[in-house]
C-alpha cells in the first residue's frame, strides 16, 4: 500500500485539515478506480487513529481497497452549533476533492464508509443521508446519539458538557429526535422515499460502555419494517482498539470485499 499523509485548506471548514489514505500499488490483480472505505475515528482521536492502532492498511492490501481516513475533531460529524462545518466538508468538498485528485471510484457498489465509537455514529449518519453513495455502512461500538443525553446530568463534568454544546448547541432529545442528527429519521425518510438502502455492519462489545446504547439501537433496526440488510452482534470486549482491530476481517467480508491476495496479510520478513 502507499500511504498518502497530507494537510489542505479547506474552504468548508475555513483552515488547514489533514487526512491519511492508503493506497492500493499499481498491480494488474487491482482494477482502477480503486474501491474505497471510508474510516471515522472516534471522540479525542484523529486521522491517525486506524493507522496507528489497527491493521486496516494490511487488510485493505490484501483486498485492492483504497481507505480514507479524515480528521473532524470532536465534531460528531457535525455542521457544529458553535464550532466548525464538518458534515458539509466531509460529504461535499473532500469528496470531490479526493475524486479529482485520485482514482477512487464513484460508483455506489463500490464506496462503503465505516468508523469506531463517535466515528460509527459519524458513518451511519453520513451513509444514511447519503445512502445514494454507498452500498454498506459499519457501525463500531456505537448508536443513536440523540438517544443519550447523560451529558446534561449534573453528575458529569462541565468540561463534557460544554464540548457537547459546541456541538448540538441547546438542543434537547424533543429538538433532535426527528432531526438529521437522529439515525431513526434517516433511515425512515430512505424507507419513506425508497432510496437505495446502504447494509449495515453494527457490532460491540460485552463491556463496551457503549453496549447499552447500541442494543436499544439495533432493536430500532431489526423492527424496522420495509428494513436494511442489517447484522448486529455482540462480541466479547471492550471500548478499545484490540475489539475494533478484530473486527475488520469480519467488515471487510460483510462489505463483500474479499481477499485478493493473501500474502499481502502477512508482514514480509
Amino acid at each position: 500500500m502507499a500511504l498518502m499523509q497530507f494537510s489542505f485548506f479547506s474552504q468548508a471548514l475555513q483552515k488547514s485539515t489533514s487526512i491519511n489514505i492508503a493506497l492500493p500499488e499499481f498491480e494488474d490483480k487491482y482494477q482502477e478506480p480503486f474501491k474505497n472505505v471510508w474510516m471515522l475515528h472516534g471522540l479525542s482521536g484523529n486521522h491517525t487513529d486506524w493507522q496507528r492502532k489497527s491493521g486496516i492498511e494490511r487488510h485493505a492490501s490484501s483486498r485492492g481497497v483504497a481507505v480514507i481516513m479524515p480528521d473532524a475533531g470532536n465534531s460528531f460529524y457535525a455542521d457544529m452549533a458553535y464550532g466548525d462545518a464538518y458534515f458539509t466538508y466531509l460529504t461535499n468538498e473532500l469528496p470531490e476533492y479526493l475524486h479529482r485528485l485520485l482514482p477512487l471510484s464513484d460508483k455506489r457498489e463500490d464506496r462503503f464508509i465505516g468508523g469506531l465509537s463517535m466515528g460509527g455514529y459519524g458513518a451511519m449518519k453520513i451513509g444514511l443521508t447519503f445512502p445514494e453513495r454507498f452500498a454498506a455502512i459499519a457501525c463500531l461500538s456505537a448508536y443513536n446519539i440523540p438517544e443519550d443525553f447523560s451529558w446534561q446530568a449534573p453528575s458529569q463534568p462541565e468540561e463534557w458538557k460544554r464540548m457537547m454544546r459546541i456541538v448540538f448547541g441547546d438542543l434537547f432529545p424533543d429538538d433532535m429526535m426527528g432531526s438529521p442528527h437522529d439515525l431513526y429519521y434517516l433511515a425512515d425518510n430512505v424507507c419513506k422515499k425508497g432510496l437505495p438502502k446502504p447494509a449495515i455492519y453494527h457490532v460491540w462489545g460485552d463491556m463496551d460502555v457503549a453496549r447499552r446504547g447500541s442494543l436499544i439501537t439495533s432493536k430500532y433496526f431489526k423492527d424496522l419494517k420495509d428494513g436494511f440488510r442489517y447484522y448486529c452482534a455482540e462480541y466479547p470486549g471492550y471500548h478499545d482498539f484490540d475489539f475494533w482491530d478484530a473486527r475488520l476481517p469480519e467488515m471487510f467480508e460483510f462489505f463483500g470485499l474479499p481477499v485478493i491476495n493473501p500474502c499481502k496479510l502477512v508482514p514480509k520478513k
